[in-house]
């Protein structure tokens, strides 16, 4: 009997512990979980934050784009201008990389569509499916312990039941019970 009772009292124990185990795994997988939904968000915020800025400036440059070319042009036939060679090459070369960029903005916000194509539900799809696995192996468990807790109570029916001797045929029933 105090083996039975050792053995109930060992599985409650570790029942207690795989309980707390899993109720501190289920509290850092919700931190995760909120943590990476709040990455997810700041990441997609700066993504269209920067997609409107890039869009903003490529239509401001857009707009003054005949302006620009007419100060190239100028530039090129202006004869003694007031700035050093060095300073009107730089400005000549910022004006054509702005050009270059203006005539490949398809090829940019081919990037920038490919770039929201980014599916961010498979992470959160697996989070769902890893819980899932975790709850059910939960419910084995209880299943499990269930199981063994209705053994003992049976068991302890059995005994009330038969009229077997204190001595050595009690400690054999218990002994062929469970090994």
């Amino acid at each position: 009997m105090e083996k039975v009772d050792t053995f109930i009292r060992d599985l409650k124990e570790r029942r207690k512990l795989e309980t707390d185990k899993y109720k501190k795994a289920e509290i850092e997988r919700h931190a995760e979980e909120v943590e990476m939904m709040y990455d997810i968000v700041q990441a997609t915020e700066n993504f269209i934050q920067t997609k409107e800025n890039l869009a903003k400036n490529l239509n401001f440059l857009t707009l003054n784009k005949h302006s620009i070319r007419k100060v190239i042009q100028e530039t090129e036939t202006a004869k003694g201008l007031p700035i050093s060679i060095e300073y009107q090459q730089q400005a000549m070369n910022l004006f054509t990389d702005g050009i270059t960029f203006m005539n490949n903005f398809k090829d940019v916000q081919r990037i920038l569509e490919a770039d929201k194509s980014i599916d961010f539900s498979k992470p959160a799809s697996d989070l769902l499916d890893c819980t899932k696995t975790v709850e059910n192996e939960v419910r084995k468990i209880r299943l499990s312990f269930n199981q063994v807790e209705a053994l003992h109570s049976k068991v302890d029916e059995l005994k009330s039941t038969l009229f077997v001797d204190e001595g050595d045929n009690h400690q054999d029933l218990d002994d062929s019970v469970f090994h």
